[in-house]
C-alpha cells in the first residue's frame, strides 16, 4: 500500500512540475505593451470603439510601410490589459508575425513570430 501512495505521489509531483512549466511558457509568451490610450480593463466594447484615435485604415499604412511586401492577415482592435491596442497579423516569410500597433499614435510597439499558427501559410 504505502508503495502504491509513493507512485501515486511522484505522479502527481510530476503533472504538478510539467503544468508549472506550462503556465511559465505561456506567461513567458504574452508580449506586455504600455499604449497611448489606457482605458478601463472592463469598458464595453462601444467604449473601446470610440477611444480609439486612430482607424483600420491609419493601421493598414503603418503595417504596410513597415512589412511593405508581406499580406496583412487580420487586424482588430483590443483592449489588452487596459492599453488600447490593435493587435495585427502579418504573413512574412511564411510565418505569422503578430503587430501590435498603438491604437492612440499609431507606432508600432511590439512583434514577434506567432509560433502557434507557424502552419497557417499552407492554405493561402
Amino acid at each position: 500500500m504505502e508503495n502504491i501512495m509513493k507512485k501515486h505521489n511522484h505522479v502527481l509531483q510530476s503533472l504538478l512540475v510539467v503544468g508549472l512549466l506550462s503556465t511559465l511558457a505561456i506567461a513567458d509568451d504574452e508580449v506586455e505593451v504600455k499604449s497611448s490610450i489606457q482605458i478601463p480593463e472592463h469598458a464595453s466594447e462601444l467604449n473601446v470603439q470610440k477611444s480609439a484615435t486612430i482607424g483600420v485604415e491609419k493601421v493598414v499604412q503603418v503595417l504596410k510601410a513597415a512589412y511593405p511586401n508581406e499580406k496583412i492577415v487580420s487586424i482588430s482592435l483590443e483592449n489588452e490589459d487596459g492599453n488600447l491596442i490593435y493587435e495585427a497579423e502579418v504573413l512574412q516569410n511564411n510565418l505569422i508575425t503578430e503587430v501590435i500597433v498603438d491604437a492612440g499614435n499609431g507606432k508600432i510597439l511590439a512583434s514577434k513570430i506567432d509560433e502557434e499558427d507557424d502552419d497557417w501559410y499552407k492554405f493561402w
